[in-house]
């Protein structure tokens, strides 16, 4: 896996484009979005509803985003964050981060946020913000740290990977009320065997990813060099796990199928999909530099080096591997995936993806079929 990528993971990175894509031809329109021009709202704190899930489970608010901006104090050192929400219609919300911060979603509106407390202090901040109405709801966990949390799709609450301050033990992943109580473990902390035979000889990040049915977790362990993956139905409590070699970072859920990036060195790098059934994997793009899944989980759109070595999107069919270009452009914008890394997020849904472009707000990239231009899909594997 990329060591630049690697720095990602450990929180927001420094930069928003990991890689440049290209802006798109005509075949299909994409406006980079928008620069607010109104100074936003400050965040303040929600009246106990506002972050609750409505009966039947959480709605989905299509349009709902998030974006991070870097705080550097008098020596450029990164000092913080800025995150401002929205969405249509609504005018953006900011509020000030501390630097060891991770942000997910959005989900159903809601972006949730993990806060490592200051140095001398024990415990996590989770804060859950509501794109819509510009207030968040702050969940204080003392004597435990909380590197990473995804909206509960079952509850008003979180899923939450929970450590253990001063030896930072692995303490597993948890259901947390808006409320502070921890109700209970959904996954226990990675195996030493099993992390062991991934060929790691500690975890440095663990990502949390849900399904766009909110029934499955996938919670990934990684090194620099390795990942392992145990996908979670919340329903079932069934377990599935994917720790065979070559295993990179997240990209997404497909079905029964879950796309990473190879365990590279470095970028271009290929695109995989692993089947949760026998833990398989196919090559879906050979040399790509960004990656993103539709919100379907149909697609996923890739950025790599067109003709004349240009770069160019392209959309690929996940089950059958066909592959068809969007147009070739400049250098302004990535695909949004949901990683760990992530600086920026959209809520979409259907057959579109999120798109990321540097100090704006991300934007929709619907794929209705109108860019015609197919390829074969790659027939090659890794050696």
């Amino acid at each position: 896996m990329s060591r630049r990528r690697w720095i990602v993971l450990l929180g927001p990175p420094l930069l928003i484009a990991v890689a440049a894509v290209p802006v798109l031809s005509g075949r299909i329109p994409l406006r980079a979005g928008a620069t607010p021009l109104l100074p936003p709202r400050l965040i303040a704190a929600c009246l106990p509803a506002a972050t609750s899930a409505p009966d039947g489970g959480p709605v989905a608010v299509p349009g709902a985003w998030w974006q991070t901006e870097p705080s550097l104090d008098a020596a450029g050192s990164l000092g913080g964050w800025t995150l401002r929400v929205g969405a249509p219609g609504v005018r953006d919300a900011a509020l000030a981060l501390p630097a060891a911060s991770t942000v997910t979603g959005p989900i159903a509106g809601r972006v949730v946020v993990a806060s490592e407390a200051d140095t001398g202090e024990t415990g996590s901040v989770v804060r859950i913000v509501d794109a819509i109405q510009g207030c968040a709801t702050e969940i204080d966990l003392e004597g435990r740290i909380a590197r990473r949390a995804v909206a509960d799709p079952t509850g008003d609450g979180v899923l939450a990977h929970l450590l253990e301050p001063g030896s930072r033990r692995d303490l597993g992943v948890w259901r947390v009320g808006a409320d502070g109580r921890i109700a209970e473990r959904v996954l226990e902390p990675l195996p030493d065997a099993l992390r062991e035979a991934a060929g790691m000889d500690r975890v440095w990040a663990t990502d949390l990813r849900l399904d766009a049915t909110g029934r499955q977790l996938a919670v990934q362990s990684c090194n620099p060099d390795a990942c392992v993956t145990r996908i979670a139905d919340l329903v079932t409590g069934d377990l599935a796990v994917l720790a065979a070699e070559g295993q990179g970072s997240i990209v997404g859920f497909s079905d029964q199928q879950l796309v990473t990036w190879a365990a590279c060195h470095g970028l271009p790098c290929p695109v995989l999909a692993w089947s949760f059934i026998d833990g398989s994997n196919r090559t879906l793009a050979l040399d790509a530099t960004g990656a993103a899944l539709t919100a379907d989980g149909r697609q996923v759109v890739v950025v790599r080096a067109g003709r004349g070595n240009d770069r160019e999107l392209a959309a690929i069919d996940v089950r059958s591997g066909a592959a068809r270009s969007l147009g070739p452009g400049g250098a302004d914008a990535v695909p949004l995936s949901g990683g760990a890394g992530a600086v920026a997020g959209l809520e979409i849904a259907g057959a579109g993806v999120a798109i990321g472009n540097a100090g704006r707000v991300p934007v929709l990239l619907p794929l209705d079929g109108s860019a015609a231009v197919s390829t074969s899909p790659d027939r090659e594997v890794l050696p």
